[in-house]
């Protein structure tokens, strides 16, 4: 990587007080930070409400299911159900338009 790949730029954004309060709140939903939301806008991602504490408490529920499995088979398929299941759950969404400029997540 280069020198000036590792640098980083500053932007600055002006909005009304209405549109900063909703970038705060959906920057919030997504447990992420506003520029970080930006970012992932900006480069066609949706980001993902974070998911509510009845869903970690399911997973952590699935993780001691999967540590009391003996069959390490059987095991490492449940550990990739998981991982992905939280994946889907919580990582961004590409976004696409569907022909009439609303953006849709995949």
């Amino acid at each position: 990587m280069s020198t000036i790949e590792k640098k980083t730029v500053k932007h600055t954004l002006r909005m009304t007080e209405k549109e900063s309060v909703k970038l705060r709140k959906q920057a919030e939903k997504a447990g992420i930070s506003q520029a970080e939301f930006v970012r992932q806008k900006v480069f066609g991602l949706e980001p993902a409400p974070m998911p509510d504490n009845a869903f970690w408490n399911h997973m952590a529920d699935l993780y001691e299911i999967h540590d009391d499995l003996t069959d390490e088979g059987f095991r490492e398929r449940i550990r990739r159900l998981i991982l992905e299941i939280q994946s889907e759950a919580t990582l961004p969404r590409e976004v696409e338009s569907n022909g009439d400029d609303e953006a849709v997540a995949h």
